[in-house]
């Protein structure tokens, strides 16, 4: 009764690039899409799966599944 299944979607924009691409490794291939079975061993694709997916169970397991569906759910998808 108390499981909710959530799909995140980030977007990042990055400021510096070229910072950003002289200071990521390995440097992403040009044709690589998120759907890419490569993409996904990239450090910083790791690194931000693996912190919104704490910070999304961190914020679930404060509040009942039933209460993220109706009246907290504005709250729960508040960036």
């Amino acid at each position: 009764m108390n499981i909710l299944h959530v799909s995140v979607l980030v977007r990042y924009r990055v400021y510096d690039a070229v910072a950003y691409l002289t200071n990521v490794s390995p440097m992403p291939d040009p044709e690589a899409t998120i759907r890419s079975p490569t993409f996904k061993r990239y450090p910083e694709y790791t690194a931000m799966t693996s912190l919104v997916r704490d910070a999304v169970i961190e914020t679930a397991a404060c509040q009942e599944a039933l209460h993220i569906r109706g009246a907290g759910q504005k709250e729960f998808l508040r960036p």
